[in-house]
């Protein structure tokens, strides 16, 4: 994990981690992400990957009103163009899924 010396900001005040040429720091979050995931017992036949979390949190937020812009300063996407590719693919309508989960009211 980065040390709080190596966190930038970038141009719009957003915290910035530095990334190695070789794309170090993504590998390492995936992982982490995958024995946090597996961890949690969140599993099954295709449990959802770093990214697929990170496309949706974009695509939450695109619903609750942010801008494209305020997207990307957020995930860190040099181009709209890539903010857009995430925010794709998730119009599908939410099917509601039995939990056996019983919350407090």
């Amino acid at each position: 994990m980065a040390s709080s010396a190596a966190i930038g900001r970038a141009s719009n005040g957003v915290a910035a981690l530095p990334r190695s040429s070789c794309g170090r720091l993504p590998e390492q979050l995936s992982r982490a992400f995958a024995a946090a995931r597996d961890a949690a017992g969140v599993g099954g036949d295709a449990p959802p990957t770093f990214h697929e979390i990170r496309s949706l949190g974009g695509a939450l937020l695109r619903d609750a009103g942010w801008t494209t812009e305020q997207i990307q300063a957020l995930m860190g996407h040099g181009n709209a163009s890539m903010t857009e590719h995430y925010l794709s693919g998730h119009e599908a309508p939410w099917q509601p899924v039995a939990t056996g989960i019983a919350l407090p009211r």
